[in-house]
């Protein structure tokens, strides 16, 4: 008996040691246990009491804790925080410290500093970071799309390190006869979004000519360009279509986007469909306006956006376009309601600037007009 009791009394004592580790997803569910692994941006974490195997991804923990690791524990706290520069010094602290022998806690201290970089803007060692997770999972679509997505302030000396740092990287993969395709593209797309955020416009329409040359959309050689343009076999992502357009490649934008368009989800479409009707107005401008088809198939397009994604961003957009586009058609009347309409459907105390800008027309027109 007395053992009986012994073996009770050890078995509730163990609890608060061997089960020290927590996660706290985003939900604010708390898990305790001992974190096990961690691989493919996956905790694995054996729950204290029922020795069950949870799997967590980075981003569905909001924090977490370690037992022993103070460093890494206080990264945490403050990341939950958003303090995100002291707790990149913690993160970097408890990277240091970490044990060589267990590789992976290295790799999941980088990956949650990672957070902490791309939150604050540190697009230098957010690519570092990057491009290295890039490389330990052989490009795994996670990865890949984990991309940065904030830059640091335009002008800042971090903006064009960054885009050395990315440039070097592709001049490597392109040696490679087994290039990965995808990795190469997500890579310039980074490289151009930062040189757009940067202010550096011809720096973001040259990349955005690279991706496409890569993509097959504009020729890589002159022999090539007597078969242009062309319509690629996948949709191009249509942030370098806006600046290939930009740069008055207008007719492979077009082509690009009426080719695939039925790549693109609901998420997608309404800008799809924009980029679209902008493209067949500013190609009715570059054929010297003698084509009013163009006219109307882009009048056509831009309502579309309106009528049928009214919520969405590029509706504003839409809708002032198909406003031009009736201006060009000699529709007065139709130019009117277009302006009304937006100014109703978008003005307001938080007015969307498309709306100020119908308002202020609407101000200097006649009443007749």
């Amino acid at each position: 008996m007395k053992q009986v009791l012994i073996a009770l009394v050890l078995l509730f004592a163990t609890p608060p040691l061997l089960w020290a580790d927590q996660i706290i997803d985003t939900r604010g569910l708390p898990y305790d246990g001992v974190v096990k692994n961690y691989r493919d941006f996956t905790v694995f974490l054996q729950v204290g009491g029922t020795g069950e195997l949870i799997k967590k991804k980075l981003w569905q923990i909001r924090r977490m804790e370690i037992a022993g690791n103070g460093a890494f524990n206080q990264a945490e706290q403050l990341l939950e925080k958003k303090k995100f520069t002291e707790a990149i010094v913690s993160y970097d602290r408890a990277h240091r410290a970490a044990r060589t022998k267990a590789a992976w806690i290295k790799t999941m201290i980088r990956d949650r500093r990672y957070g902490a970089l791309v939150a604050a803007g540190k697009i230098k060692r957010a690519v570092e970071d990057w491009l290295e997770m890039v490389d330990t999972t052989n490009a795994d679509p996670a990865a890949l799309n984990l991309c940065p997505t904030k830059f640091a302030p335009e002008g800042s000396p971090a903006n064009q390190t960054a885009v050395q740092i990315l440039d070097a990287r592709v001049v490597q993969l392109l040696k490679d006869k087994k290039r990965n395709k995808a990795y190469v593209g997500r890579i310039l797309i980074l490289k151009m979004k930062i040189q757009e955020g940067d202010g550096d416009d011809t720096g973001a329409i040259r990349t955005a000519e690279q991706i496409a040359k890569l993509d097959g959309i504009l020729p890589s050689s002159q022999k090539d360009n007597e078969k242009q343009p062309v319509a690629a076999r996948n949709a191009l992502n249509l942030a370098v279509l806006e600046q290939l357009m930009k740069s008055g490649k207008t007719d492979n934008v077009i082509q690009n986007i009426q080719a695939n368009l039925k790549e693109y989800n609901n998420i997608q479409l309404p800008g799809a469909m924009l980029l679209l009707g902008k493209g067949l107005l500013q190609k009715y401008e570059q054929d010297g306006k003698r084509d009013r088809k163009l006219l109307i198939r882009a009048g056509l397009n831009l309502v579309w956006v309106y009528a049928e994604f009214a919520s969405t961003p590029e509706a504003p957009e839409a809708l002032y376009l198909a406003a031009v586009v009736n201006r060009q058609l000699h529709e007065p009347a139709a130019v009117r309601k277009a302006l009304e309409v937006l100014v109703e459907s978008y003005g307001g105390s938080d007015e969307n600037p498309w709306a100020a800008k119908a308002a202020k027309e609407l101000a200097e027109m006649s009443p007749g007009k």
